[in-house]
């Protein structure tokens, strides 16, 4: 026979108690908590850095593309220009100067009170050139591939570099977009967006020229790429508040400046060439929307109202109210009777005495003994 083994609890309880389930679903959300809060940061990090990489590789790149350009320019012509200091002003067929200059509204320490974000660059003629195939056939150089000839003194091609929108137009303070529009003689025949990331500050671009000098160019090109949580990061900046803090740009000099007063200019001759002003509000409003006039309402023609047909109204039927008394009748005037015409009297006859009758007796009832 086995032996029955006494009971215990130790042996016997399976499960945990309440205090101790709360106590470990507190414990796993805290744990919980610092991790998700280490992979946010996390994750804002490396936005930033992707962010501010992203915009310094672009930033480089433009002024990069741009310097080469000047390089082997014979001169440019800014917005701001006069023919005192570069030899040859801003032409008006390019569109009005202040199209092309931003304002600094804010009065920034640092910063001139207005900055070109365009330039017309002069380049040399295009010169010919062929070269030899590997299967021996001559091919003759064309497009970008031209050597350029500076042996010639006149200036037909030509190159204006804008700050604008994305549909072309020009857009000098908030503009994200550079634009790059190539001509000869006056006639366009290249329309390039360089890039569309450039930063929403009105200082983002910048052309100027070095004082006292017609062969360098200061050129500063901010591009900027939003990271999370929705600040813009640039390449002078990663703070999401001041875009630019640098004034500094890239100096660049012309191999060959030839401006002079005598040099003619060939600018397009044709409106539609050059970029339509557009200064459109940016996202990151730094002044108060302009309120659109709205247009006028064509007045429309009254049509004629029908007369309506009155509708009967019906009549109300009275409430009863307390009896009117009835009038009384008015006494009639009497009329006068007239006197009757006496007549003669007429005998009235005696009436004959009545008989009176004799009452009859009443027999009386004879009793009958009883025996």
């Amino acid at each position: 026979m086995k032996k029955r083994q006494p009971f215990s609890l130790k042996k016997a309880r399976k499960s945990f108690t309440l205090t101790e389930v709360g106590f470990s679903s507190a414990l796993m959300a805290l744990i919980f908590m610092a991790a998700m809060q280490l992979f946010v940061n996390s994750s804002r990090t490396v936005s930033k850095l992707s962010s501010g990489l992203t915009a310094s590789r672009e930033a480089s790149r433009i002024q990069q593309y741009l310097s080469l350009e000047i390089e082997e320019s014979y001169g440019v012509v800014l917005p701001l220009d006069t023919v005192a200091v570069a030899g040859v002003a801003w032409n008006s067929a390019m569109g009005a100067a202040s199209n092309y200059i931003s304002n600094n509204t804010n009065s920034e320490a640092g910063w001139s009170s207005q900055l070109n974000t365009a330039m017309y660059v002069l380049a040399p003629a295009s010169g010919s050139a062929s070269v030899q195939s590997g299967t021996g056939v001559t091919v003759s150089l064309s497009g970008a591939l031209q050597p350029m000839d500076r042996s010639v003194t006149s200036i037909t091609n030509t190159t204006l570099v804008f700050r604008g929108n994305p549909n072309g137009t020009s857009n000098s303070g908030y503009g994200t977009c550079l634009w790059l529009w190539r001509y000869v003689n006056g006639v366009r025949t290249e329309q390039r967006l360089l890039t569309s990331n450039v930063s929403t500050a009105w200082n983002a671009v910048s052309f100027t020229r070095t004082t006292g000098s017609k062969r360098s160019v200061i050129i500063k090109v901010v591009c900027g790429d939003y990271a999370y949580p929705g600040r813009e990061q640039t390449n002078d900046s990663s703070d999401g508040v001041n875009l630019v803090n640098r004034v500094s740009g890239r100096t660049v000099y012309m191999a060959n400046s030839a401006l002079y007063s005598s040099v003619t200019v060939p600018y397009p001759t044709d409106a539609n060439l050059v970029p339509q002003p557009n200064n459109a509000t940016p996202v990151p409003t730094p002044t108060p929307t302009p309120t659109p006039t709205p247009s006028p309402v064509p007045t429309p023609t009254p049509v004629p109202t029908p007369t309506p047909t009155p509708t009967p109204v019906p009549t109300p039927t009275p409430t009863p109210g307390p009896p009117t008394p009835t009038p009384k009748p008015a006494t009639p005037t009497p009329v006068p009777t007239p006197t009757p015409t006496p007549k003669p009297a007429t005998p009235t006859p005696t009436p004959s005495p009545v008989p009176t009758p004799t009452p009859t007796p009443t027999p009386k009832p004879t009793p009958v003994p009883i025996g």
